[in-house]
């Protein structure tokens, strides 16, 4: 229209510019006035009439969306690509394309989505669209530094390992739903690099993206980091629900080291027997940056559980799983897996054994859970144990040396191996090198050879448990090492102290 303008007024006189051409331009003019004038008019008034509409968004402009992608109360900006108007049914409606920069899509960088807008009779207010150009905000000045600051955050936590798997508090948003899902004070877990696989089981399964090309965070402008999503896959560490967490609702969990448990509705001998397994997990992951965690109680009366938590320093990711309120209640083959940066698979194991009461064929009923994980997964080369609880399989004893603190390696095939570390093997400083796993994890004939090193080992620390901690891990190890000696698996292994 600017150049029709412009070419009218450079025509020499009247009588070279047709009778059309001079319509045309005049009402070029005419309509651009128009349009101008009602911007104006939204500007002040801040409502807007549908057929004037379009004016409000330009390509290229910032934008602010109400809900962002459902979720309710989260507020964001994004980048207006396109703007289309269509009519379906008789309808008019605004289709408008917008992108952000975030991992929705698994794949991190920009992405986009669209936001339709139907027609209206009258004046909406302009706020109340759901989407509006970003000087429309009542505190537009102070919404823009914000969120830049949010978007400089998410770039910073998103392009390094310091956010894989980090436990934090706060909120958490069902994509799409229209309530607002608030786990306060509660554990969930977030990671900026984890794509989410909805599959029919009732396990949802969460695995690592790939291929994934981090932002550099010093080379975005302000602009750039405006439309940063800021929200990132959650899940909840209590039910398994996933969702989205909005990074400016998040705590990092304030780890504290606690010694004496807090006990609700149990019986007085409760603390004292939880105590003695309290030390035992002590003198076994002491030596250890570690995190403990304690569960007990009868879900089958409805007593309320009782949780200690021995912490140490937490520096390293960490992998906490709360059992069900009524584990017989739960399907037998619920599982989370997780997949690390070593590429094993770390599984809740059952049926389990509480340390406490090894060795009997009867479950003692007041343990319901005992759930331990050590932190450390450099020094471990990627072994993370886990005890959880479940009635399925205790009538199987014969089981429990193979599966107690254990972790599960699968292959990625459908008929996987399955290899599980006994917790005596882990407590005698037993480490994997990336080799051994990888090994470990892919040949069948592991397994026996595995299982046999568990049974010893678990039998030492039985028959001298009565000596130091240490004595008996050492030579569990020594054990090993003697079990592999002259074997193709024990040429190959590498051995750690």
């Amino acid at each position: 229209m600017a150049r029709l303008i412009e070419h009218r007024k450079c025509e020499d006189g009247h009588s070279s510019v047709s009778c059309a051409l001079q319509v045309l331009v005049y009402w070029a003019t005419s309509f651009n006035s128009t349009i101008e004038a009602k911007v104006e008019e939204m500007q002040s008034t801040m409502a807007a009439e549908f057929e004037y509409l379009w004016a409000l968004f330009e390509p290229g402009k910032i934008m602010v969306i109400e809900n962002f992608r459902g979720m309710k109360g989260l507020t964001a900006c994004v980048s207006l690509v396109g703007v289309e108007e269509l009519t379906d049914d008789d309808t008019r409606k605004l289709r408008l394309t917008v992108q952000t920069i975030d991992t929705a899509s698994g794949k991190y960088g920009y992405h986009k989505q669209i936001f339709t807008i139907r027609s209206f009779v009258g004046k909406e207010h302009v706020c109340d669209l759901g989407l509006y150009p970003l000087s429309y905000h009542k505190d537009s000045q102070e919404l823009e530094k914000r969120l830049v600051s949010r978007g400089r955050e998410f770039i910073q936590l998103t392009s390094g390992d310091c956010f894989h798997y980090q436990q934090y508090e706060g909120k958490v948003f069902l994509d799409g739903s229209d309530v607002t899902s608030d786990w306060e004070g509660k554990r969930i877990m977030v990671d900026c690099a984890l794509n989410k696989i909805r599959s029919s089981s009732v396990v949802p399964k969460i695995t690592r993206g790939r291929g994934n090309s981090w932002l550099d965070p010093d080379k975005l402008t302000d602009e750039e980091l405006l439309i940063c999503s800021g929200t990132v896959p959650a899940i909840t560490m209590s039910g398994g629900t996933m969702g989205a967490a909005a990074i400016d609702c998040l705590r990092p969990v304030e780890w504290r080291d606690i010694s004496v448990a807090k006990n609700v509705g149990l019986a007085d001998d409760t603390k004292a027997k939880m105590e003695i397994v309290m030390q035992v997990a002590k003198a076994g992951f002491g030596h250890q940056q570690s995190t403990v965690i304690l569960f007990h109680g009868d879900g089958n009366s409805g007593k309320k559980w009782t949780v200690e938590v021995i912490a140490e320093e937490l520096r390293r990711p960490n992998f906490i799983i709360l059992p069900f309120s009524h584990p017989q209640s739960s399907p037998m083959e619920w599982t989370y897996e997780f997949c690390n940066r070593w590429g094993a698979i770390m599984h809740v194991q059952e049926p389990i054994n509480a340390m406490l009461d090894r060795g009997r064929h009867v479950p003692p009923a007041h343990f319901i859970g005992l759930e331990c994980l050590v932190d450390d997964l450099r020094t471990l080369k990627g072994v993370v144990c886990f005890m959880t609880t479940s009635h399925a399989k205790w009538i199987q004893p014969e089981l429990w040396p193979s599966v107690t603190f254990g972790v599960e390696f699968k292959k990625a095939r459908a008929k996987g191996v399955t290899l599980i570390w006994s917790n005596v093997v882990a407590k005698a400083g037993v480490e994997l090198s990336d080799k051994e796993i990888q090994s470990l994890a892919q040949e069948m004939d592991k397994i026996s050879q595995i299982n046999s090193v568990v049974k010893l080992a678990l039998g030492l620390a039985e028959s001298e448990g009565s000596k130091p901690g240490l004595e008996h891990f050492e030579r569990a190890r020594d054990m090993r090492k003697e079990f592999l000696e002259g074997t193709e698996v024990g040429q190959e292994m590498n051995h750690y102290t």
